[in-house]
């Protein structure tokens, strides 16, 4: 009942192919109380929460996944170290 908030993988599964699971989820608490503090309502809160996660969290989902249907298919096998390297990239730069 009443405002819930979706961290994580509840929010945002990946694929364990690059291993950013348990990170994000980091990340989300972190942003989230940032956003909490800063902000003058909670409703500017979560928007402003959401601007901030959703482009580095959806690219890192679909890095995952483009990571295991690689996999899965055995098929684009030599995109995986550059896929691998993009994931790790984004996941190093500062949230």
């Amino acid at each position: 009942r009443g405002r819930v908030v979706l961290l994580g993988d509840a929010a945002h599964t990946m694929t364990a192919h690059i291993a950013q699971g348990a990170a994000m989820a980091i990340e989300d608490a972190v942003v989230l109380t940032e956003e909490l503090k800063g902000q003058d309502s909670v409703a500017e809160a979560l928007a402003a929460y959401n601007e901030r996660r959703y482009e580095r969290v959806a690219t890192l989902v679909q890095l995952s996944q483009q990571i295991c249907e690689c996999e899965r298919t055995n098929v684009n096998t030599d995109k995986i170290p550059g896929l691998m390297m993009q994931a790790n990239k984004i996941a190093a730069e500062p949230i």
